[in-house]
């Protein structure tokens, strides 16, 4: 297969991915949803899906169907990461909520350390994510009802200033031993001030080099 064979199918990370696999801190996305009666409306919302997770710096990574309707996972963090990953899943999810689509859906996302990479073999392989925060998230997205975003609590700690999110409780989920802590994903929260990102910033030494070779930003960063 050649390259330009792969260029409409896959980003360029995964086409130029040379390790096998690698941990990544990962937020984990899964929708299931209602198929519904007719082609047009379904591709109008599996389009609307991918096309809103290429714009908020996701990576679609697959579609399946069964008897209980179909499943979507989204990847953010992997194999593009972003300083802000899951604050762009919430957006994505929010913004997708807002469109007419027609369709029911529910949400299952959580956020930790997968191991990512090409999962398979020579026959047959994809880029996606397996772990334990992975398996958590379509437990979630099973569990919950109809518009409703189920997250664990390192969402909730990352996304609690700027969105409304409530305790659902502790629940036992099968293949896991012990209960695990529900949140669920309200809404955003109406900000006098944007939130900005003050945690560490990696990987953009060029960019930074960058803004400091700019006049106006080695003013303000010297008063």
């Amino acid at each position: 297969i050649s390259r330009e064979d792969l260029d409409p199918f896959l980003l360029d990370d995964v086409i130029n991915f040379t390790a096998r696999a690698e941990f990544r801190d990962v937020c984990i996305v899964f929708i299931s949803f209602e198929e519904p009666k007719g082609h047009v409306i379904l591709n109008n919302f599996v389009s609307e899906v991918i096309r809103l997770s290429g714009e908020h710096g996701g990576y679609f990574s697959k579609i399946d169907f069964g008897d209980k309707g179909g499943v979507m996972l989204v990847l953010f963090g992997a194999p593009t990461s972003y300083e802000n990953n899951v604050e762009r899943a919430a957006k994505f999810l929010f913004t997708l909520k807002s469109k007419e689509l027609n369709v029911l859906w529910k949400t299952g996302m959580t956020y930790g350390t997968v191991w990512a990479g090409i999962i398979g073999g020579e026959e047959r392989c994809e880029y996606s994510a397996i772990g334990d925060i992975v398996n958590l998230s379509a437990r979630f997205m099973v569990n919950a009802h109809s518009g409703e975003i189920w997250t664990n609590y390192k969402i909730y700690e990352r996304l609690r200033n700027a969105y409304l999110i409530e305790s659902a409780g502790t629940f036992t989920f099968k293949g896991k031993k012990e209960e695990k802590p529900v949140y669920k994903l309200q809404r955003p929260k109406e900000l006098s001030e944007p939130v900005l990102y003050s945690g560490k910033i990696i990987g953009r030494d060029e960019e930074l080099e960058k803004l400091n070779h700019h006049e106006t930003i080695k003013y303000l960063l010297e008063i």
